[in-house]
This record gives structure tokens, C-alpha cells and sequence, in this order.
């Protein structure tokens, strides 16, 4: 065997390695814990489950026909005003939250999401402003909005 046949031998071997190790790792990177790890974290999650309480009560508020039957008649069971009162808001977002932690399982959805257009979450997000400034959202707000919103669709 020339030295030539011997070296395309042993690079062949050491690429064979290579790959061999990089599955190892890709299998070790695959175990519980790992993946765990690389979803997403619960205040991320609490960001978008408020994001989407908030969203969900200005539906209440102004658009209601686009609440799911069951989300609508389990606020209006609660308060009959909802007119900036405080109690009845807080208590309206213990119902949401309430809704939109139980009935994922069961499948029922928290708004008629064929009947929403781009147009009632633009009014929505017209409504919102900077609570320190006053003036409309930033523009990192605006994406958090629109990732909640997008959240919230691929949710159910």
C-alpha cells in the first residue's frame, strides 16, 4: 500500500469519527432535560397569558361579538357593568385567565378567529400607549403585541 492509499485511508477514518461523535452529541443533546431547557420560560409565558387577558377584555369591551360564545357568557355570568369599575375588571381577567388555562384541553376557543380581522386588532392596538410617555407604542411594544397575538392563534 503507497503512502498515498494509506493517507485517503486514515482521513476517510477520521472523517468516520467526526461523524460518528457529532451523532453522539446530537443524542446527548436529544435526553429530557435538554429539551426542557429549550422551551419557552414561564415568565415569557405569563407575558404572553396577560398579553392575551388584556386582548381579550378589550374584546369584551368593544367588540364582543368576536368572544367565543362559552368565554362570553362565563364573563357576562360574572357582571352584568363592566364600565371601568375596577372589581368587575379584575374579576373579568380571573375569568379569562381561568378560560384560557382549562379549556385549551377541551377545545374550545376564547374568539371566533375567523371573524377576526387585521383591522379589530390594529384598533386594539391603537387604543394601547406608553404608560410613561403618553404617547403610542414603541415600536419593541408593537412586536410584543403582534408575537402574543401570534401566540395566541397558534395556541388553539
Amino acid at each position: 500500500m503507497t503512502n498515498k492509499a494509506a493517507l485517503a485511508i486514515r482521513e476517510h477514518d477520521t472523517r468516520k469519527a467526526k461523524k460518528e461523535a457529532n451523532k453522539m452529541k446530537s443524542l446527548q443533546l436529544m435526553n429530557l432535560a435538554n429539551i426542557r431547557g429549550n422551551t419557552r420560560a414561564k415568565s415569557t409565558m405569563s407575558r404572553h397569558q396577560s398579553e392575551h387577558e388584556v386582548f381579550l377584555l378589550y374584546l369584551y369591551k368593544h367588540e364582543d361579538q368576536l368572544l367565543g360564545p362559552e368565554m362570553l357568557a362565563q364573563i357576562r355570568y360574572i357582571t352584568d357593568d363592566i364600565d371601568n369599575i375596577p372589581i368587575h375588571m379584575k374579576k373579568t381577567r380571573s375569568v379569562i385567565r381561568s378560560f384560557l388555562e382549562r379549556e385549551v384541553s377541551i377545545g374550545l376557543h376564547p374568539i371566533k378567529f375567523d371573524d377576526l380581522k387585521p383591522t379589530d386588532f390594529v384598533k386594539y392596538l391603537g387604543t394601547l400607549s406608553n404608560p410613561v410617555t403618553g404617547c403610542l407604542l414603541s415600536q419593541k411594544m408593537d412586536k410584543n403585541k403582534k408575537t402574543s397575538l401570534y401566540n395566541l392563534f397558534k395556541k388553539y
